[in-house]
């Protein structure tokens, strides 16, 4: 897991022209990355679970810096890059091919965490003792006036 955290950490410091070449490559190795953070996030312990999400938050604090430096560098907005990175035009030969199977596999994956990190707050209830019995309602203490013919 280490490596594949470390080769995506690596795509960061590359030149722009590396980085289109590479774009495929690290599309893959996220792919790779994924898998392994769902299996520990399934079955590690708490520490490594919660050295799995500082991975995840460090990659997502980098995902935003390189956007800022792509939206200040090229002068484009947000939107605009994005709608520049799913034209199939803007990539060579295969490279958006590659780079679709890998979002679209991508995509699966991270809805896969999501459903594993809810089954596991699920537990985390459970084992709080949180029984999903609602609490009982308090009468008030005291007969009610008028419920006896009288």
């Amino acid at each position: 897991m280490e490596d594949e955290f470390k080769k995506i950490l690596n795509f960061f410091e590359m030149s722009t022209e590396d980085k289109a070449d590479k774009l495929d490559t690290v599309f893959e190795e996220t792919s790779v990355f994924l898998e392994r953070f769902k299996h520990v996030f399934e079955t590690g312990t708490p520490e490594e679970k919660k050295a799995m999400i500082e991975k995840v938050m460090e990659l997502q604090t980098r995902l935003k810096g390189e956007m800022s430096k792509l939206t200040e560098t090229s002068g484009l907005s947000e939107e605009q890059i994005m709608q520049f990175a799913m034209n199939p035009e803007n990539f060579k030969d295969g490279q958006w091919d590659a780079i679709e199977q890998s979002r679209k596999k991508i995509e699966g994956q991270a809805q896969d965490i999501a459903k594993t990190i809810r089954k596991q707050a699920g537990k985390d209830e459970d084992d709080e003792g949180g029984d999903d019995q609602p609490p009982p309602k308090s009468g008030g203490g005291g007969p009610k006036k008028g419920w006896m013919p009288g």
